[in-house]
């Protein structure tokens, strides 16, 4: 069932028999998988890469507040404040 399943997406590795590979470049599909699961597996992960999360979660940050007037206090800020 998971390998219909995977068909179904479009998820499985293209098989290709005696073609010439330059010509059936189209009917091929890259599929990415991790080398390792579980848990532990995802956290090493995200540590390996904490450098370019932080890059993009500082830079979504600079986009987000560079026109406010307190700029990035606004983001300690906001919550602190009443609503009304």
């Amino acid at each position: 069932m998971l390998l219909a399943l995977r068909r179904w997406l479009g998820l499985s590795a293209a098989v290709v028999d005696n073609a010439d590979p330059i010509l059936d470049r189209k009917a091929q599909k890259w599929v990415i998988e991790p080398a390792r699961v579980g848990l532990i597996a995802r956290a090493e992960e995200l540590w390996r890469y904490r450098r370019i999360l932080w890059f993009f979660a500082s830079r979504r940050i600079k986009e987000r507040y560079e026109d406010k007037t307190l700029g990035k206090f606004w983001l300690f800020f906001q919550p602190l404040a009443p609503a009304q």
